[in-house]
């Protein structure tokens, strides 16, 4: 799987999509699935939090993939390139399955690769994407397949869902049984939900504190 990083992608939208992969590979005790970070010039890539990623390869160098997630964030319309555009759809050329994850759906719509297909995407584009690409069916989904086009609206619970369709829909180039992958999606369900009520929880504290 590659992961096409656009600047200021967001950060926990990028881990929700791999963590259940590297579950399916720790539980089967196989590597099942490997990915790969690609950006437009091999350079770092800024997340929306501020932390800088360095990828594996550029986008010039990039391995060929079965599957391409196209990692968008804050200030979409304002984060991908000409280049990465003309980039994703020769990906799509190839045949194989391309997606996008929280706003990335919006690059994909610009790359002409969602016209006549079903569509979720995050709330802060969804709207404009629907707008601006009228051929695109938007939907309020937490995420959609539509042939092969995977979408999601960008939280970890749905982005953890459209995973496990690698599962299943691919065979056998991804022969891990779906109970592999059901554990590891329930798996980083749990930490995830411990991490935002610890989160949650000491939020609530502090402003208590300084109210």
């Amino acid at each position: 799987m590659g992961f096409l990083l656009l600047d200021n992608f967001t950060m926990i939208a990028l881990a929700s999509a791999v963590e259940p992969l590297r579950m399916a590979n720790q539980l089967s005790g196989e590597e099942l699935y490997s990915w790969h970070m690609i950006s437009e010039n091999g350079e770092q890539v800024r997340a929306s939090d501020g932390l800088c990623f360095t990828p594996d390869a550029s986008i010039s160098h990039a391995p060929d993939v079965d599957i391409l997630i196209v990692a968008g964030g804050v200030n979409i319309t304002r984060s991908y390139r000409p280049k990465q555009i003309s980039w994703i759809q020769a990906q799509a050329r190839r045949g194989i399955v391309i997606g996008g994850i929280c706003t990335g759906p919006y690059a994909l719509a610009h790359a002409g690769l969602l016209d006549d297909h079903e569509c979720s995407a995050h709330w802060e584009c969804i709207a404009a994407l629907q707008e601006r690409y009228p051929k695109v069916r938007c939907n309020n989904r937490l995420f959609t397949i539509d042939q092969k086009r995977m979408t999601s609206s960008g939280a970890i619970r749905r982005w953890i869902c459209s995973c496990t369709w690698c599962h299943y829909s691919t065979a056998p180039s991804f022969p891990v049984p779906f109970q592999t992958c059901l554990s590891a999606t329930v798996s980083a369900v749990n930490l995830t939900s411990s991490v935002f009520r610890c989160v949650s929880y000491t939020t609530t504290a502090s402003l208590s504190r300084n109210w």
